[in-house]
């Protein structure tokens, strides 16, 4: 028989994606504040370097010969250069720190991200799982474990479904023992059809069954095609509602 459906708590799952989400947000404010910095910072340079050229070009005027060159200007030609080697310096130091902060920004943007995107796809994983369990749970029966078999059915389900089907849990039951019928079942295709904001989903569920009873079935095939509502209860998704499919 099939056991219980193995599913991670959708609030849970829920409020930790918006805290990834809000993360990422703040993670990629940061890399294009960084972005912007690093930008400015080459600007600064840029406009450095131009300045620094003419300041070079002008040392570069011939100068009278040595030993009619002032002590006061050579010492300020010596500070003049000293000074353009230190903003050089201070530029690229700029640059380089602004350009490292834009990186990291970016990088921890796609890693938010990328966590973000892998809670999104266990969360549509554990719905799609929750559906499966579900359905095999439904049609799986047998008259010899009827009252556990329809239990399990009853703690699985929720909503609607658990409205619909508690009030025909006994009769069901008893309809069960005395036709002995074994029923079990096999999902051939599952596929999630949409996920929606308060943490239930859509999933389309094909399921092969083979029946058997005292009225001389003998694992006689049956088809289904399920639309099946699954959606958080008591820290786990269990079945909201059921609908055929036309083939």
């Amino acid at each position: 028989m099939a056991g219980d459906a193995d599913t991670r708590p959708v609030s849970a799952e829920r409020a930790e994606l918006e805290a990834a989400r809000a993360e990422a947000l703040a993670a990629q404010e940061a890399a294009l504040a960084a972005l912007a910095q690093a930008q400015a910072a080459a600007a600064e340079l840029e406009h450095r370097l131009t300045r620094t050229a003419a300041d070079e070009a002008d040392a570069l005027t011939p100068e009278p010969d040595p030993p009619t060159v002032p002590e006061h200007r050579r010492r300020r030609w010596y500070r003049a250069a000293a000074t353009r080697r230190r903003r050089r310096y201070l530029a690229a130091v700029a640059l380089t720190a602004a350009i490292f902060l834009a990186a990291a920004g970016m990088s921890m943007y796609f890693a938010v991200a990328h966590r973000n995107s892998s809670h999104e796809a266990d969360q549509r994983l554990a719905c799609v799982q929750a559906a499966r369990q579900g359905v095999v749970n439904i049609l799986s029966v047998d008259f010899a474990t009827a009252n556990r078999d329809v239990q399990r059915i009853l703690d699985d389900a929720t909503g609607a479904w658990r409205d619909e089907f508690s009030p025909q849990a006994q009769p069901f039951i008893q309809v069960v023992e005395k036709s002995k019928v074994v029923t079990t079942a096999d999902i051939t295709a599952a596929g999630l059809e949409h996920l929606n904001g308060d943490g239930s989903a859509q999933v389309l569920v094909a399921a092969h069954s083979k029946v058997s009873n005292s009225a001389g079935a003998s694992n006689e095939q049956r088809t289904f095609r399920l639309r099946v509502t699954v959606a958080p209860d008591g820290g786990r998704l269990k079945i909201a509602k059921m609908e055929y499919v036309p083939s």
